[in-house]
């Protein structure tokens, strides 16, 4: 009996390994609440043009309808020149057609990727667009699903090659040094991926 445990805690364990970052690759880069703030207010300001300008994933008309902007997640690279946070939309139903309840709301998520050449410099910010998510009902259910799917499921999108597109998932320190920072490697996938 005690193998039997054994063997399926090693058979779970191998077959959840490859999901996740490994503990010592973890991210643990932290900054000081100020920090995070001004960037998650200027974030938002640069998203907010975008939606008024209908760019970078926020074509659609009803993106015009947006009435609020969150941005979730900021994640920061350890020496803070790069960043990747998640934003997420709140939208009426009546921006969409095809929704039932017009007088209720949805949410929408994006991810987008910025990168500095100092500390004190503004943020350049290019959408992450590999993986949008669309028309949630609540907001804990969108922020938890962008999350699973950027600290777990990155590494699972293949290349043309059959190979892991991006290497790492986000939460992983060696993501900073990875091909998602490549735009003409991304570039050439998204030519052959068509996304």
């Amino acid at each position: 009996m005690q193998r039997l445990i054994i063997l399926i805690l090693v058979i779970i364990t191998g077959c959840n390994s490859g999901n996740t970052t490994p503990p010592e690759f973890k991210n643990t880069t932290l900054v000081p609440h100020n920090i995070y703030s001004e960037d998650s207010l200027a974030f938002t300001k640069q998203i907010q043009k975008l939606v008024e300008s209908r760019e970078s994933g926020f074509y659609p008309i009803s993106y015009s309808y947006t009435s609020q902007i969150y941005i979730d997640t900021l994640i920061y690279s350890p020496n803070r020149l790069k960043a990747v946070f998640f934003v997420i939309l709140k939208k009426p139903n009546s921006a969409v057609v095809g929704m039932n309840d017009y007088k209720e709301t949805h949410f929408d998520a994006k991810a987008f990727l910025a990168e500095r050449t100092d500390t004190l410099d503004y943020w350049n910010i290019r959408w992450f667009r590999i993986m949008n998510l669309n028309r949630y009902p609540t907001y804990d259910l969108i922020s938890k699903k962008i999350r699973q799917r950027y600290f777990i499921d990155l590494l699972k999108i293949k290349n043309h090659e059959g190979e892991s597109r991006y290497k790492y998932n986000v939460g992983d320190v060696r993501f900073w040094d990875g091909p998602v920072w490549d735009q003409e490697i991304q570039m050439r996938e998204m030519n052959f991926s068509g996304d």
